[in-house]
């Protein structure tokens, strides 16, 4: 039998498990036989392979193993959908942040709301440069004055001298 010590970082799924498993002052084996899925009993090293972060249960177990030790689920449940949208995301070419998946995961309406603002906010701003610049092409275009016979390279911004 292993002798299963404290976990250093519980901010982990295994290391809330693993640290409520021990709170409670159960062993693996106990937790385990508890621990009914589809298969049967949970395997005692499936059970330590998840509390050391080795493997990664499915929602259906990590709801059984919360329940068994009276662990709220949610952290664990956001927790495991993040990491499988990374991996799904990564697979895909794209990375997703940690901390911009919980803040979604943890309030939904509230994160797509402010998604939605930003976005309002970006649009405004681009819109005030946008005014800004035809503001200041139009103050250039009068203080230029173009005299006769000379031009203005709108690429540049620069008079041309005449060719006179």
């Amino acid at each position: 039998m292993r002798k299963s010590t404290y976990p250093s970082e519980t901010n982990s799924i295994g290391g809330r498990i693993r640290a409520r498993r021990m709170d409670l002052g159960l062993s693996l084996k106990e937790v385990a036989d508890k621990v009914k899925t589809k298969e049967g009993v949970l395997n005692e090293g499936y059970l330590h392979s998840i509390e050391t972060n080795k493997k990664m249960p499915s929602i259906e177990v990590a709801a059984k193993i919360c329940t068994e030790l009276g662990l709220d689920f949610k952290p664990i449940r956001n927790a495991i959908a993040i990491k499988n949208l990374q991996k799904v995301a990564a697979s895909n070419g794209f990375i997703f942040k940690t901390e911009f998946l919980e803040k979604l995961f943890a309030n939904p309406k509230g994160f797509i709301k402010e998604l939605k603002d930003d976005e309002n906010k970006y649009e405004q701003r681009i819109k005030e440069r946008k005014i800004e610049t035809q503001k200041q092409f139009k103050k250039y275009i009068i203080s230029a004055q173009i005299s006769p016979g000379s031009k203005i390279d709108l690429v540049s911004g620069y008079k041309k001298p005449s060719l006179k």
